[in-house]
């Protein structure tokens, strides 16, 4: 039953429930199965401590999680616990810092910024930038791809996406991305960067990986792992 969620999910709800589980034992509550009245006082006790929404309602959906497996009545579905929730969102939500429109234009604008001086590492970020925006892709996506997944065509590049947040089934996709003739083509600034790295499609090695820089010189740090978003927003 606990691989009917992504392991992410299972993992965040299991904390979430256990937080629960913490408070029940402190009141000597039963936690699993739990009163609609005992979950209303945890999420109460939760907006006195001025937790976020995300918190709040996150806590909520482990509960739920947590009773449907082990086949229990759910106290969730409670007006009562209804009523706090949207009391919660109300009180707790915050409004939505949306991000600037990235488009085609600025795509151009900044690889003609960078093209008299590139060198391993804006070859690599220039290429994850325009690969993703051209094929609509997650940076989980981006970074998860393998050089083999790789394949180059006459007219365009064919992108093998093995696993996505939308893919729940891990059945894989493809995505097809046409050959450009503007500064900011996907197919060439993908070659460039991988001629300047020494990769081919017939490596296994993650397509995008941490760079380092020794004297003067840059290279890829060989490891066998994915390039962390941290590490890409540096």
């Amino acid at each position: 039953l606990l691989q009917s969620r992504a392991a992410s999910t299972t993992n965040k709800y299991s904390g979430y429930f256990k937080t629960f589980e913490q408070y029940c034992h402190a009141k000597r509550v039963s936690a699993l199965p739990a009163k609609s009245m005992v979950v209303s006082l945890f999420i109460t006790d939760l907006m006195d401590k001025g937790k976020s929404f995300s918190v709040i309602s996150s806590s909520v959906y482990a509960i739920k999680w947590k009773h449907s497996i082990y086949n229990f009545e759910d106290p969730t579905t409670d007006s009562f616990v209804k009523n706090l929730i949207e009391a919660a969102k109300r009180l707790f939500s915050k409004p939505v810092a949306k991000k600037d429109i990235l488009d085609a234009n600025t795509l151009k604008e900044l690889c003609s910024n960078f093209k008299d001086k590139m060198n391993l590492i804006n070859y690599r970020d220039l290429a994850m930038i325009i690969l993703g925006f051209a094929g609509f892709l997650r940076y989980k996506e981006i970074s998860n791809l393998l050089c083999s997944d790789v394949e180059f065509k006459i007219d365009h590049l064919v992108l093998t996406i093995r696993s996505s947040k939308t893919d729940v089934y891990r059945e894989g996709d493809t995505v097809v991305i046409a050959k450009g003739t503007s500064v900011a083509c996907p197919y060439v600034m993908l070659e460039r960067y991988m001629q300047a790295a020494g990769l081919t499609v017939r490596s296994d090695k993650f397509l995008f990986c941490p760079i380092y820089k020794s004297k003067g010189k840059y290279a890829l740090i060989n490891k066998r792992k994915p390039l962390s978003y941290t590490r890409a927003r540096e």
